[in-house]
């Protein structure tokens, strides 16, 4: 049995510059535990014997992620706030999968802690939040990411063939923008003619909400040739 202990430090702070505008700071380490599936699946070829082909990997470290977040915030008519926000993620121990060969029969694959992420971007925001009959959000992230691995990520038991190094790899920096816009119609209580002690057209609620985002990039390398990535 294995126990494994992570401190989470964190701080905020925010600070009033006028009646309606503040600027505010956050800092944080945040884990995420792997799931159950990360850790305990396995499965096997039937075609070999049933040798274990793919298997998870118990001793993963969860991800850790090193948020910085500043911005500021206005607000107006006492309905409309208006923010930006600054940001910056350093993601590291994520996994992927490494692979051992045999000199013979099926090769071996699982997770290991290997990968990294690099995050940064600005936020911004339009909330409407107490109007009588409409309110919602506009929301822009430009999010910038980086990602690279280290290490090895394939293992040969042939002694003439040498472990793949990839220490190198790391991708070009990919941009992609996420646009959200929610829309709330609704009526306020007690609205419209009152028909036997109720308001028929009272109380009526109407939630839209629309996400684009661009498209993501993926990798296309089924010879493995070393170092490509988001083709």
């Amino acid at each position: 049995k294995v126990t494994k202990v992570k401190v989470m430090p964190r701080i905020g702070i925010s600070h009033p510059v006028s009646d309606n505008a503040k600027i505010f700071f956050s800092y944080g380490h945040f884990y995420k535990w792997p799931d159950e599936y990360s850790l305990y699946y396995y499965t096997q070829s039937i075609t070999q014997g049933y040798r274990i082909q793919n298997r998870g990997n118990p001793d993963l470290d969860p991800p850790r992620t090193i948020q910085y977040e500043v911005g500021y915030s206005h607000e107006l008519f006492n309905q409309l706030e208006l923010s930006a926000t600054g940001y910056y993620k350093d993601i590291t121990d994520e996994w992927s999968e490494v692979r051992y060969y045999p000199l013979q029969g099926v090769d071996l694959r699982k997770n290991e802690n290997n990968q990294y992420r690099d995050i940064r971007g600005i936020e911004l925001m339009a909330n409407l939040r107490y109007g009588r009959f409409i309110s919602g959000f506009a929301n822009l992230d430009y999010m910038i990411t980086s990602r690279g691995r280290w290490g090895y990520d394939r293992f040969y038991e042939d002694p003439n063939r040498e472990s793949r190094n990839i220490s190198a790899s790391v991708t070009q920096p990919l941009v992609r923008p996420v646009f959200k816009l929610n829309v709330d119609l609704h009526t306020p209580a007690q609205f419209g003619p009152e028909v036997a002690g109720i308001y028929p057209l009272s109380d009526f609620n109407l939630n839209l909400l629309y996400i684009w985002r661009d498209g993501e990039k993926f990798t296309w390398n089924p010879e493995g040739i070393p170092y490509v990535e988001d083709n």
